[in-house]
């Protein structure tokens, strides 16, 4: 609805910019894209184990936006960490569905399950690593998006007014 604002947010923080901080390679991602049926198969056991955190907390009901299943979106959250060869745009272009505040409440099951898929490759350092820099850049990304919608919606709020 307004191009000047995605203008800015890429003229200040652009996706490349991220990236190339981070150091995600071409062969880093296609290590990952290996991996995405053991991200599959682990996804459902990251899901039930934060969702079951998520819960304990009665706040954690609010601000989950959508009549969506936490469940599925967590498990496909996780799923694209090991995705960024071919997801990096998609779903950097579509708004993250799961508040980054419930992410880092779990950091400690994603490394955990980040680090279980990672040892189903043949180079299970080199997939670790690149697990870590995606994970990075997946944050960093939902972060930024999370940050613009705010922006949106504030500078609509201001100009109805």
């Amino acid at each position: 609805m307004f191009p000047e604002i995605d203008h800015l947010s890429q003229k200040i923080w652009p996706q490349r910019s991220l990236n190339v901080m981070i150091g995600l390679t071409v062969d880093e991602s296609r290590l990952l894209a290996e991996l995405q049926e053991a991200a599959k198969a682990i996804a459902p056991v990251f899901s039930q184990a934060l969702t079951t955190r998520l819960l304990q907390f009665s706040s954690s009901e609010r601000g989950y936006i959508g009549n969506v299943d936490l469940h599925a979106c967590l498990q496909n959250w996780f799923v694209q960490l090991f995705q960024m060869d071919r997801n990096f745009q998609l779903y950097r272009e579509s708004p993250p569905l799961v508040p980054i505040n419930w992410l880092l409440t779990g950091i400690d099951m994603i490394l955990f399950c980040g680090h279980e898929v990672s040892q189903s490759s043949p180079k299970p350092e080199l997939a670790a690593k690149a697990f870590y820099k995606s994970l990075a850049l997946k944050i960093a990304s939902d972060q930024q998006q999370f940050q613009m919608d705010d922006a949106q919606h504030f500078l609509e709020l201001i100009l109805l007014d």
